[in-house]
């Protein structure tokens, strides 16, 4: 019995020192770890364009600086003749077993927006957020206008920022994305491209002149 109650009782110190000193390969991958600029396709046509993005934050305003991997997408899209945004935002709670072995557990926000550096959002012009088919995913669409001036900054500066809640907490989480990080090297080395924004404009270009 003492040796099961002293077993108990080191792997609980073992456990508070992990979380008291969060694991050096998921401290390197911290921020953007890749975005790229995909074309959206239905039946063989040209009907959107988005960053396509991979990250990992440390969440502050409710588990304590524990590490989120979040995933998901910035788009522009054609809807049945008009124009609309959309924001996918996948999150996944990471922990570490005493192995060192990363388990991944889904944790859908229930609202998510972007925000501009004026700390403008366009949560205004939301006009519809369900959940994804991706376990931990929200799926929301955005009237065009107020995001419009967002993606115009990130076109230029190649940032933006994501914010979005967990289990339907007031407080948010802003999650800064580097869009030019086309990789992260297992180092923390990020590779950067221009080509990422490059392409995403002249996707833009190709909808609009199409939809024209």
């Amino acid at each position: 019995m003492k040796a099961l109650v002293l077993g108990i009782a080191v792997a609980s110190i073992a456990m508070a020192a992990r979380a008291d000193q969060p694991d050096p390969a998921l401290v390197a991958m911290l921020g953007t770890i890749q975005v790229s600029s995909q074309p959206y396709m239905v039946e063989g046509k040209l009907s959107g364009c988005q960053y396509v993005y991979a990250a990992l934050v440390q969440d502050w305003v409710y588990r304590k600086g524990q590490f989120l991997k979040v995933d998901g997408s910035i788009a522009f899209m054609d809807m049945g003749g008009s124009f609309g945004t959309t924001l996918k935002v996948v999150v996944n709670e990471v922990t570490v077993s005493l192995d060192g072995t990363f388990k991944f557990t889904p944790a859908p926000p229930s609202r998510a927006y972007l925000i501009g550096s004026d700390y403008s959002t366009n949560l205004d012009g939301l006009v519809q957020a369900t959940p994804s088919d991706t376990p931990g995913a929200l799926f929301s669409i955005f009237r065009p206008e107020s995001t419009l001036n967002i993606l115009k900054e990130a076109a230029e500066t190649n940032k933006t920022m994501v914010a979005f809640n967990r289990a339907s907490g007031g407080s948010d989480i802003l999650m800064p994305l580097e869009l030019d990080v086309s990789d992260t090297l297992p180092n923390g080395q990020k590779v950067r491209s221009s080509e990422t924004g490059l392409n995403f404009a002249k996707c833009i270009q190709a909808l609009l002149k199409d939809k024209g």
